[in-house]
This record gives C-alpha cells, structure tokens and sequence, in this order.
C-alpha cells in the first residue's frame, strides 16, 4: 500500500498493515515546489486568474526595480539563486558563492536579507590569498518568499503585473524614508540599528554604495509608522546628514509631500564575521555546498 504525505504529493510503498497508525510521511522541499508550481500555472494562465490570485502572490514582496531588471538580465543566475536560497530555508543547510561581481552580490544580499530572511557573511578575497568567498546559512526564522523575482520579471514579460514600478511601490507601501548623507564607516545596518522596534514594518532599498553617500530608502508598508520612525531619528544620535519622509498618499488638509529632518553624526562600525569553511566542487556561476545538517 501507498503511504502518503500530507500534502499527498510524495509517497512511499509499505507492506499493508506492517505499522499500523503510522503517521504520514513528511512534506519535503519536493512537495512545496509542486504546490507552489501549481498554484503559479493556475495564475500565469491569464489576467483574469492573475488578478483573482495577485493579493496573495504579491503578499507585501517588493523588488527594487535594479533587481528587477538585473534579474531580466541574468535570468539563470537569479533562478539558481532563488533555487539554492529555497533549499537552504527547506533544508536548514548553507550554500558557498565564490567570486561574485558585485552586481550579482548585490543581488545576493538582497534576497538573503530582505526576503528569505537568512543570514551570510563575505571573506577572502582584496588583500588576502583565497578568493572572495561568500556564505549563506540557515537562520531561525528565516522563509521562501511568496513571489521571487524571476516569477515577477515573468509576470511583467507576460503583461499580467504592471512595468509601472512606481504605481507597484505606492500601491505596496504609503510612504519613504530617505536616509542620506551617510558617511564612510556606515551602512545600512546602521540605520536598522536604530529602528529595531520597526522591524519587518519596512523594505530597505540601497542605492549605489552608501559608502559614497549615496541615500538609503526605507519604504514603510504604513505612514504612520514612518512618522514614528522619523521622530525616533530626531532624538537619537546618528551620522546621517538629512532624513526625509516622503508620502505615497494623499491626506485631506495634509501636505502630502514630505516632512525633512536634519539629524546630527553617530558612527558605529558594524561587526565583522569571519568564518571558515570546508566547499565542494564549484561550479560555472560560483556555487559550492558548504554543509547540510
């Protein structure tokens, strides 16, 4: 007889009667595919289906535009990404990427950080006799995100998700904080630093290297919240030269454009992980099996 999981996608054959009142099987990472596959097709098939299955394909998953367009650039390598960041969430296991340029490391950090939820670290490389290597671990937490990248570049390819992707932003999120003016020895962990208590309350979008100045934008999901954000870096102590909050919709008796702070300097240099590990065989784009528990 047939003894099912309990999705019902995967079985296994046992003798009838050898254990009675066994339980059924685990679903695995092959059973979350075939259901997610599923419930794809069923919303690729056309814009009708899209539209009555869109609230929860998009369910909050927000993409930058560069990753976007770098994910209609470089199809293959976002796939196996997204691939390989799916197993390390089903598997609890951690992958190596070695050599990354830094637009596809930017891309990796995206989606470690800020949809899967994981944790990674980068060493070797500049200055040292390894190569750069960066590795992506399991984290307590962590999730596979309702709708990748590569699944939204398909949709818009497909004319079922609009290109429009400021409507797509302001339909997701009701306002923007924009960090600039960060100085050299800050990042972005800087700035989630201090806004622990808003935690998963906003999308962090980097552009360029904030290093160089370059500003960070913190697209809150509420306005409300953004304004509390915004009074939280009026008191604190930071190094960022201007905060701003910028409205995504219009409030009667309101100015709906924007409320600017300037904030004073802080510098925290943020810790550094350094962590070795046995790799595998290493593939064309970069990837080896670090461990799997």
């Amino acid at each position: 007889m047939r003894l099912y999981c309990k999705c019902g996608h995967r079985f296994v054959l046992t003798v009838c009667k050898s254990i009675p009142d066994r339980p059924p099987l685990d679903c695995n990472a092959d059973c979350w595919k075939h259901q997610r596959d599923s419930r794809l097709a069923t919303a690729f098939s056309s814009s009708k289906d899209f539209e009555e299955h869109k609230a929860t394909l998009t369910k909050v998953e927000y993409y930058p535009e560069e990753a976007l367009d770098f994910a209609a650039k470089f199809p293959k390598f976002c796939q196996k990404v997204e691939g390989l960041l799916t197993e390390v969430v089903l598997q609890r296991s951690s992958r190596s990427f070695v050599n990354l340029t830094s637009a596809k490391r930017n891309f990796l950090t995206m989606s470690v950080y800020e949809h899967f939820k994981l944790d990674m670290c980068t060493y070797g490389g500049k200055g040292t006799a390894t190569k750069a290597v960066t590795d992506v671990f399991w984290k307590e937490g962590c999730r596979v995100p309702e709708i990748l990248a590569s699944e939204v570049v398909s949709l818009i390819e497909k004319g079922l998700m609009s290109a429009d992707h400021e409507a797509t932003k302001s339909e997701i999120f009701e306002a923007t904080m924009v960090v600039s003016g960060i100085p050299k020895g800050s990042s972005l962990d800087d700035i989630k630093k201090l806004l622990t208590a808003f935690a998963n309350e906003y999308y962090p979008e980097r552009k360029g290297p904030s290093s160089q100045g370059h500003p960070v934008y913190l697209h809150f999901y509420k306005k409300v919240r953004a304004k509390e954000a915004l009074e939280v870096l009026r008191t604190a102590a930071h190094t960022f030269g201007n905060v701003e909050v910028i409205s995504h919709r219009k409030e009667i008796g309101a100015n709906p454009n924007s409320i600017t702070d300037d904030a004073v300097y802080f510098a925290e240099e943020p810790a550094k992980r350094i962590r070795g590990a046995r790799h595998g065989p290493v593939d064309d784009d970069g990837f080896a099996v670090v461990r799997k528990n």
